[in-house]
């Protein structure tokens, strides 16, 4: 040892016994009168006793906080999306009309679309080209119940939308009625052109 004390008068002095853990930081007497200095990380441990090592910085409060907010944020927006692809599914059958905006008169594709989401105040445009504008992008395989799916089915942009609900189908307003679809039709899959996720009451 650095002090050449035996180690049984090191045990005697500090009250040691062979189940005795040394802890980081803590002082142990090498003479009656003097204490060595502090135990560090590269302290070797003494006859098979473990140093501990000291925890590291705990986490902060805003660090918590914020991988809370998203993870609440996260299952939030899934549990909005799923809802708002019920609530779409409660107008299956309400007849297709052009410019169409309530159940009462019928639907287009983006009049089902706009209804649907200021149920849950979530304002977007009225045109299937205005809400293509608005939301986050999603990527085909990260499709989420709730997100908007677009279609271009005039070689001019998107001018079909639909909801998507999941197990890849989408309900949406289109031939003589609102209808559940699947997006690996071969119509729907060949002139699929993206999708759009709106959750905040004014989409961008």
């Amino acid at each position: 040892m650095r002090y050449k004390v035996p180690l049984q008068a090191l045990e005697q002095w500090n009250h040691l016994s062979v189940e005795s853990v040394l802890q980081v930081g803590q002082r142990i007497e090498y003479s009656q009168a003097e204490t060595i200095v502090r135990i560090t990380h590269t302290q070797a441990p003494v006859r098979g006793r473990s140093v501990v090592p000291e925890p590291g910085p705990p986490k902060t409060s805003a660090s918590l906080s914020s991988r809370s907010e998203t993870t609440i944020g996260n299952l939030s927006s899934g549990l909005l999306g799923a809802q708002i692809g019920r609530y779409a599914e409660l107008y299956l059958g309400v007849p297709y009309r052009w410019a169409g905006d309530s159940p009462v008169s019928g639907f287009d594709c983006s009049g089902l679309v706009q209804f649907v989401l200021a149920h849950f105040g979530i304002q977007v445009g009225r045109s299937s080209y205005e809400q293509f504008a608005q939301g986050t992008p999603v990527y085909r395989y990260d499709l989420l119940p709730g997100d908007l799916v677009f279609f271009d089915t005039g070689g001019q942009g998107p001018s079909h939308v639909g909801i998507f609900l999941g197990g890849d189908r989408f309900i949406s307003a289109s031939g003589t009625s609102v209808r559940v679809t699947s997006l690996a039709q071969a119509y729907w899959a060949r002139h699929y052109i993206g999708a759009r996720r709106i959750r905040s009451p004014y989409a961008a």
